[in-house]
């Protein structure tokens, strides 16, 4: 027969892995944010490099190179807008990324809620009844769904960020 610590012990770790997971998506945001910054970084870094390093006459854009002391013209226009567009596109597959792990976060939450809800509600029914074994089945059936549902998400995860 489960008492009343085993029950509250039961409970505490449903809700330690809710608060694991919870981390998680705090986690995956940080890193997109990271993401973010990393790849303004490049963008800066790449158009510093793009405008330093040419020497040559055009037409569109002019500036001072850092390795002759003329006033020389950059043909660095179409790079700067190439650089622009991947950087583009890195944060929208980024941001991609974020919402799946977002999606996926929430749906093992919900299952976690709704596990935890059920398992306490159906064995404090049972064993108040007196039917302690229908109480440790069904938790045990509920446990490993949710472990199910767990190794699920995850394996979408890990295939979102192998892509």
């Amino acid at each position: 027969m489960l008492k009343q610590g085993q029950m509250l012990l039961l409970v505490l770790v449903f809700l330690l892995f809710f608060l694991l997971l919870v981390l998680l998506l705090m986690l995956s945001l940080l890193l997109f944010l990271l993401l973010l910054l990393l790849l303004w970084f490049l963008l800066l870094l790449l158009l510093l490099f793009c405008c330093c390093n040419c020497c040559c006459c055009c037409c569109f854009c002019c500036c001072c190179c850092c390795w002759c002391y003329c006033c020389c013209c950059c043909c660095c226009c179409l790079e700067v807008v190439v650089v622009v567009v991947v950087v583009l596109l890195l944060l929208v597959v980024a941001a991609i990324v974020v919402v799946v792990i977002v999606i996926v976060v929430v749906a093992i939450s919900v299952v976690y809620v709704v596990a935890v809800v059920a398992v306490v509600a159906v064995v404090v029914v049972a064993v108040a009844v007196g039917l302690v074994v229908v109480a440790v089945v069904v938790a045990v059936v509920v446990v490993v769904v949710v472990v199910v549902v767990v190794v699920v998400c995850l394996v979408l995860l890990l295939v979102v960020f192998l892509l």
